[in-house]
């Protein structure tokens, strides 16, 4: 669906999203705990242990992507903070950004940190089970303390210095046909980043409507205007929606500030969305 008038694409996200909110309060917390587990079996079969997770605390009624992040930093050897414990704050400013200083290597987990108005590109902070965590200044979302990183510093720290992410390839999925959790010969992604992209919903085409903040759009659009091209197959752009949140092609407008996904993820499995 593609809407001229840039009023009625709005119009019609906004109604999207009404339906899909009113869908989502329904959820029971067991439906809720249930998904989330076969959430976390669709991702680490999808996304190596190699592989930073750009993630994201859910809201009430979101996919929780929580079970697979702790089991995504057990599997990979856990992930101290980068620069020591939550309250270190040597290298970052005083509103917890990073003063140059990169994440470390490994692959890790990290969830967003909102800006202050009026930013839009989210930061990124280290996560763990065990993490502190503070309600943010700008929005009722939780959020880690500690430094940030931009969503490009995340990218960068996964390769040594002068290295390029030659190994790192998209995923072999049948476009628009969903991996199933045990199809591990074809669901097994390289990227050495992953951004898991919270949705209200998502269709096989990329395309994904969010709570209309603007914050992903954003900042996807900062990582890949940043990305050399040669390092854009390093990494995968995941739309986390429930299964009937996946939506018929043609559902969702597009507006030009839209930045599509590379696959859209569900308790059932993964679509690539890359051909389309």
């Amino acid at each position: 669906m593609d809407l001229g008038d840039p009023s009625e694409a709005t119009a019609r996200k906004a109604q999207l999203r009404r339906a899909v909110q009113q869908r989502r309060r329904r959820l029971t917390g067991e439906e809720i705990t249930t998904r989330a587990q076969r959430l976390a079996e669709v991702l680490s079969g999808h996304i190596s242990d190699r592989t930073t997770v750009a993630g994201y605390l859910p809201l009430p009624g979101e996919p929780d992507p929580r079970v697979f992040l702790e089991y995504h930093l057990r599997r990979n050897g856990g992930q101290p903070h980068p620069h020591g414990n939550s309250s270190d704050s040597d290298n970052s400013d005083g509103d917890g950004n990073s003063n140059g200083n990169s994440p470390s290597g490994a692959a890790g987990v990290y969830v967003p940190v909102i800006p202050e108005p009026p930013l839009r590109v989210l930061r990124w902070a280290a996560w763990t089970p065990q993490v502190s965590l503070r309600r943010s200044r700008w929005l009722p979302v939780q959020e880690p303390l500690g430094p940030t990183w931009a969503l490009d510093d995340l990218l960068g720290s996964a390769f040594s210095s002068g290295d390029s992410p030659t190994e790192s390839v998209p995923p072999q999925e049948i476009p628009g046909e969903e991996v199933r959790t045990g199809d591990r010969s074809r669901a097994h992604a390289a990227a050495a980043l992953v951004v898991l992209c919270p949705a209200l919903g998502a269709d096989a085409s990329g395309r994904r409507v969010g709570q209309g903040g603007g914050y992903y759009d954003a900042t996807l659009g900062s990582l890949l205007t940043a990305l050399p091209a040669r390092w854009r197959a390093a990494v995968e752009l995941i739309a986390v929606v429930h299964s009937e949140d996946l939506l018929p092609l043609g559902e969702i407008p597009a507006e030009a500030h839209d930045i599509r996904v590379d696959a859209v993820a569900t308790e059932r499995g993964i679509i690539s969305t890359r051909n389309h």
